[in-house]
């Protein structure tokens, strides 16, 4: 089942107005509240969410060239992207970067760095 959150204000003034079960009374709700309204969608049987309530957490995690991984935990979200991305930082240096649910940050690491082995042997035409 789908649920809209309706959220207005800013910062530590943001708060939930409503939930909703359709996005038209969502957005119509948006726009009678003003610029400061906004609503995410979420999915009540979206297995990541299933995640949230058994205690994962969402961690970026970044492997540079050296092959030195490090992890950082980050704001929980359903919009999840577990692709491998390469990233080039202005002196031409490549790092590769993914994002990871896991319960700690060792597992996150472990999960990432498989993630990213099978990515570069892919890569390589292996």
């Amino acid at each position: 089942m789908k649920v809209y959150v309706v959220e207005h204000g800013e910062y530590s003034d943001r708060h939930v107005v409503a939930v909703v079960d359709n996005e038209e009374k969502a957005k119509l709700l948006v726009d009678r509240l003003g610029e400061e309204a906004n609503y995410t969608m979420f999915d009540t049987e979206d297995p990541n969410l299933g995640m949230l309530f058994e205690g994962y957490a969402r961690y970026w995690v970044i492997r540079a060239i050296n092959g030195t991984t490090t992890a950082c935990r980050v704001d929980f979200s359903l919009n999840f992207d577990s692709v491998v991305h390469e990233k080039t930082d202005h002196m031409g240096r490549t790092a590769y970067v993914t994002e990871v649910l896991a319960p700690t940050e060792e597992h996150a690491v472990k999960i990432a760095n498989d993630r990213f082995a099978k990515y570069l042997a892919q890569k390589a035409g292996l």
